[in-house]
């Protein structure tokens, strides 16, 4: 009868520490659980920037590649007005050179 009244303190004592261990671990779950409650909220935002600067991003690209469009077409032109301009630019030169002369 002694065996099974020690075997009952030992189980007694055994649920016992048990039981603070889970106070334990409950109280570091939920530590845990708002660190990462924390941590996800941190997440979110800096995913919602980041998915703000990448729509500024493609925004910016699409008015750089226009720009660059009417910059090529504005240079060509400026380009076939020079290569009009070059002749009579030469001409006027040497009309210039043999005045001078």
């Amino acid at each position: 009868m002694n065996i099974g009244i020690t075997k009952l303190k030992n189980t007694e004592r055994s649920v016992a520490e048990l039981g603070e261990k889970l106070k334990l671990y409950s109280k570091q779950l939920f530590d845990k659980q708002n660190e990462v409650n924390i941590k996800m909220s941190s997440l979110t935002l800096e995913s919602t920037k980041v998915s703000e600067r990448q729509k500024i991003a493609e925004k910016t690209k699409i008015i750089l590649e226009e720009q660059t469009k009417n910059i090529a077409s504005r240079r060509t032109v400026a380009e076939k007005d020079l290569a009009g301009a070059e002749p009579a630019l030469l001409a006027a030169q040497e009309s210039v050179k043999g005045v001078t002369n």
